[in-house]
């Protein structure tokens, strides 16, 4: 659906069954790409401001994936395989530019939830085994925050904000 935008993207494909997507972009030169196999799997992306970027890969089965955007030039990537995963990605604040968000998951019943405003800002999150939960906030600029969780029943809690600050947590083996 585009909202009065200029010069944006959407490609969208999908495989499997009772799957949804759906792509709202608003602003200039915006562009969403949606690979989505499996059962019952659902995509959702937002876009306004300038030059966004958001992908989303899914496959297995009840998977969401949601990305928000707005501002200037932010980049969002979910990549999710296995059952019952939720990858959620907002880059909402007014004035904000240059985020990066990854969220990459494996096995099954997985929570992602990244939010970033400020500028400059990188969060990575991956997440393998099952049962998983990332919540990752940052403000502020230039700030670098990576997860790693590699097996089963492991949560982080991120609040990063100020300018420079890099934090790495990895739990399992």
């Amino acid at each position: 659906q585009q909202a009065g935008g200029l010069n944006n993207n959407t490609d969208v494909n999908q495989t499997g069954d009772e799957g949804l997507s759906e792509v709202t972009q608003g602003g200039t030169s915006n562009l969403a790409t949606i690979n989505q196999g499996g059962l019952d799997n659902n995509s959702f992306v937002v876009q306004s401001g300038e030059s966004q970027l958001a992908t989303v890969n899914q496959s297995g089965e009840e998977n969401t994936a949601d990305i928000e955007q707005a501002s200037l030039n932010h980049t969002a990537f979910i990549d999710q395989i296995g059952d019952f995963n939720g990858s959620f990605i907002v880059q909402t604040a007014a004035g904000s530019e240059d985020n990066s968000a990854s969220s990459t998951q494996g096995g099954d019943e997985n929570l992602s939830e990244i939010t970033q405003s400020g500028s400059d800002n990188t969060a990575t999150v991956s997440q393998s085994g099952d049962v998983n939960d990332s919540f990752l906030t940052q403000t502020g600029s230039g700030n670098t925050a990576t997860v790693s969780q590699l097996n089963d029943f492991n949560s982080s809690t991120i609040n990063q904000g100020g300018s420079g600050n890099t934090i790495t947590v990895t739990q399992g083996f």
